[in-house]
C-alpha cells in the first residue's frame, strides 16, 4: 500500500541521517552503540573508584574514559540485555559479585544461623545479646542490628519474615 511504502522510506531516510550524522557530526547514534563487556565495564569502575575513592552508582554520571558513556545506561544495558551484554543484571549486582560492594539494591542473603551466631559473638563480647539500637555488626561493619530486624520483620535478603530480631533470639535462647 502506499502508506507502507512512504512508512518504509521514513524509517530508511532517519537510518540515513543518523548514519551522516554520525560518521559526519560526531553525534552519537543510539541505535549503533558499539558492544559492552563485563570486563570493560569493570576497568572503568575500577577507575571511577581510583579517582574517587567511591565505586560508581546510576548517579555517578559521564564515565571518564568514556564521556559519551554514563552510568545509568551502562546499567541499563545490563539489566535489558543490551550492547553484548546478557542481561538481568545491573551496575550494582556486578560490583557486588566482581568487586564485593554492598549497596541497597545488592545486599547478600541472610540465614537465621549466620545473624544467631553474629548475635553470638556480639553476647560474648559485651555480655548482652543485641538488640535493634546495639548500632553496628562488629563481625559484618557493613550490617547493623536494625537492618537485620528489618529484614526479619519484611522478610529481606532471604529470610522467611514476620520476625523480629529479638524474637529470633529468644527462640534460640529456649533450645
Amino acid at each position: 500500500s502506499l502508506y507502507t511504502s512512504y512508512r518504509v522510506q521514513v524509517v530508511f531516510m532517519r537510518w540515513l541521517l543518523a548514519k551522516f550524522l554520525a560518521q559526519h557530526r560526531g553525534v552519537r547514534n543510539r541505535k549503533g552503540l558499539p558492544p559492552l563487556t563485563i570486563d570493560k565495564i569493570l576497568k572503568w569502575a575500577d577507575g571511577h573508584h581510583k579517582r574517587t575513592g567511591k565505586w560508581p552508582t546510576l548517579g555517578s554520571g559521564a564515565i571518564y574514559e568514556q564521556p559519551e558513556e554514563d552510568w545509568r545506561k551502562v546499567s541499563q544495558a545490563l539489566s535489558r540485555g543490551i550492547r553484548g551484554l546478557p542481561g538481568g543484571s545491573s551496575l550494582a549486582k556486578l560490583l557486588y559479585e566482581k568487586r564485593g560492594v554492598h549497596s541497597r539494591s545488592a545486599r547478600p542473603q541472610l540465614t537465621s544461623e549466620q545473624i544467631l551466631n553474629w548475635a553470638t559473638a556480639h553476647r560474648k563480647r559485651t555480655g548482652r545479646w543485641p538488640w535493634v539500637k546495639s548500632g553496628e555488626i562488629h563481625e559484618a561493619p557493613e550490617e547493623s542490628w536494625r537492618k537485620i530486624d528489618s529484614a526479619l520483620r519484611m522478610g529481606l535478603r532471604g529470610l522467611p519474615g514476620g520476625s523480629s530480631l529479638a524474637k529470633l533470639i529468644a527462640k534460640h535462647r529456649e533450645k
